[in-house]
């Protein structure tokens, strides 16, 4: 190996560039062969197994044992140079056949269980900030993005890490950032979810200081949104900025199809809306002559996008289900991806049938053996869509249903993919899982309101489903995590399902009495009209929902209004503070609303 045999001579810049060539030879395919001992050869000349071993041992050795003499760009680059074989090694784990160089360099990179090495990565980051003054904004950059690579934040006896290092120097320095050096930084800090408000505010600031945005590659452009988006920091002028670059562009060719959907996915995730940008690159997609350079993940979260965004474009939305259904078979699309087309035409309510069964039909739903490969929120997202467009597929269903009851648990269902399942399986015997469940610690209050509403509203109670969460309810020492809109929805579901739980009422009254300010009208109305329509009468609960109920007289619809009134009636509770001129005058505002129902209850 050159290297070893002019070690002594080598310069430090020497040795960081070799790291940063070992780096790039890594993804340069192999050829297959085993790791060797003594006696036989390696694919590198006629060394040995050990004496490669003991070569890369030495440089490595000497680079860290000298790791403090480096200036700042050499120690960037070995870090960066590091960080990418580590990230490689990773990616394709441990195969047999490999050459014993990559044995040799996992040793030295990354721990038995493919993590980095961390005491190694953490000299590096102490070795850089002594001198983190002296880095050059793409130093920080490439510093930041290196540590980024391989998901590691080192830290430090007074608890502050590198990335709050990085950070304070970053935002001191940074007119000095250039387009592909800030969009790397903001990348960086959003892959680690190290959301930096300060240094967030400076970049984009930054950005939109620029007058021309032509420096910045469309993947250095759509990296930046994501960043924004991914780290949940809000800049406005940065995102009106990058769309008017991205709107009065003369073309979009110079983008690709991940450069797109992560654009899309920025704005969308970020609620930011642009109808001009999203329209925009709709119909460059639409004149595309194909969309075969689009990969399935690409198109998941382009139309995921636009469904989120509340963005229609149905030519759009017609390409996309057009390539789809048009190919051979979707064997590389991913469950997920599958999931998140599904919702995304659902959400959107462009109902293409042929779509629908392409994708119900993929192996991977109905034909193969399991749903193993498909994450609860994956299935869950799947028969929502299915059941929200309309689109009947029973070996779907089945299949589904049959995974889910022979399930032996189901830990692995997150509470409101569960609920989720369960409002498009309520004909189905859904409910029975659920009241399988030991417990229900699991499940949010939004969870189960969900889950009750839905059997309610299709009219399929299930006894034993409403028995056990009511039980839970009752038995629950956290009322505190239930807001108002769990509350009423709970007691109308159990009022509308006609299922008698006394206790669960009584506890839910105690509850919702020292909360009564957060209720709205909708709210206020469906309370009470469960507590009387299931015979409940709780003077307490109505008398001091008076004053909360009058300050909403403004807001309520017709049915609300007819609802009080009636509840009131029932409880033979008086509120001449309720019902008023005010309440009175309300009525006759709205007496072309009332249905014969509403007037038969007032």
């Amino acid at each position: 190996m050159v290297a070893y045999e002019h070690l002594d001579d080598m310069s430090r810049r020497d040795v960081s560039a070799f790291w940063t060539c070992i780096s790039k030879l890594m993804t340069k395919r192999q050829p297959k062969q085993r790791a060797k001992s003594s006696n036989n050869n390696n694919n590198i000349g006629e060394l040995s197994f050990e004496d490669m071993e003991y070569m890369l041992f030495t440089i490595f050795d000497d680079t860290a044992n000298g790791i403090k003499y480096y200036n700042a760009r050499d120690l960037t680059e070995i870090t960066l140079g590091m960080a990418k074989i580590v990230k490689i090694l990773r990616q394709q784990g441990k195969r047999r056949g490999e050459d014993s160089s990559r044995v040799i360099i996992r040793r030295l990179l990354l721990s038995k269980d493919l993590n980095p090495n961390r005491e190694l990565f953490k000299l590096f980051a102490g070795a850089s900030i002594d001198k983190l003054d002296q880095f050059e904004a793409r130093h920080l950059s490439n510093l930041a993005y290196a540590y980024a690579l391989i998901d590691c934040v080192p830290e430090f006896d007074d608890r502050s890490d590198l990335f709050d290092h990085i950070a304070m120097n970053a935002v001191e320095t940074k007119v000095e950032f250039n387009a592909q050096d800030m969009s790397n930084m903001v990348w960086a800090y959003a892959t680690v979810d190290k959301p930096h408000a300060v240094l967030f505010e400076a970049m984009g600031d930054q950005v939109v200081a620029f007058e021309y945005l032509g420096g910045f590659r469309p993947q250095a452009l759509s990296n930046t949104l994501w960043a924004y988006s991914k780290a949940g920091v809000n800049h406005p002028q940065l995102f009106q900025k990058v769309a008017k670059h991205v709107v009065e562009s003369d073309s979009l060719d110079r983008f690709k199809s991940q450069d797109i959907s992560n654009m899309v996915w920025a704005y969308a995730t970020a609620d930011v809306p642009h109808a001009k940008l999203f329209q925009r690159v709709a119909n460059h997609i639409v004149a595309s002559d194909s969309l075969d350079r689009f990969y399935p993940q690409d198109l998941a979260i382009t139309v995921w996008a636009f469904a989120t965004a509340s963005v229609h474009h149905s030519k759009l939305f017609e390409k996309v289900a057009n390539n789809i259904v048009g190919q051979d078979n979707l064997d590389r699309f991913k469950p997920q991806e599958i999931s998140n087309i599904m919702w995304a035409y659902a959400k959107a309510s462009f109902n293409n049938p042929r779509l629908f069964e392409k994708m119900a039909s993929h192996y991977h739903i109905v034909a193969s053996d399991s749903l193993d490969r498909f994450y609860p929120q994956a299935l869950s997202n799947i028969v929502w869509a299915y059941a929200t467009a309309g689109v009947r597929h029973p070996k779907l269903f089945e299949k589904l249903a049959n995974h889910v009851v022979e399930s032996d648990s189901l830990d692995q269902f997150i509470p409101q993919d569960f609920s989720n399942t369960i409002w498009v399986k309520t004909i189905r015997g859904g409910g029975k899982s659920i009241v399988k469940t030991d417990n229900l610690d699991r499940f949010d209050p939004q969870t189960l309101s969900n889950i009750v509403w839905a059997y309610a509203t299709a009219n399929v109670p299930h006894s034993k489903l409403f028995q056990k969460v009511a039980n839970h309810i009752v038995e629950s020492d956290k009322m505190d995590r239930f807001n108002s809109r769990n509350f009423s929805n709970i007691v109308w579901a159990y009022a509308t399902a006609q299922v008698s739980h006394p206790k669960m009422f009584r506890k839910v009254a105690k509850a919702v009495i020292q909360r009564k300010e957060e209720f709205d009208s909708q709210a206020v109305a469906n309370l009470l009209w469960s507590y009387t329509t299931m015979g409940i009468i709780d003077k307490q609960l109505f008398l001091s929902f008076v004053s909360t109920a009058a300050k909403l007289i403004g807001t309520y619809n017709n049915q609300d209004i007819a609802n009080i009134a009636r509840a009131y009636a029932v409880a033979g509770v008086d509120a001449p503070t309720l019902f008023n001129d005010r309440f009175i005058n309300k009525c006759v505002e709205k007496k072309d609303g009332f249905v014969i129902k509403d007037l038969s209850q007032l």
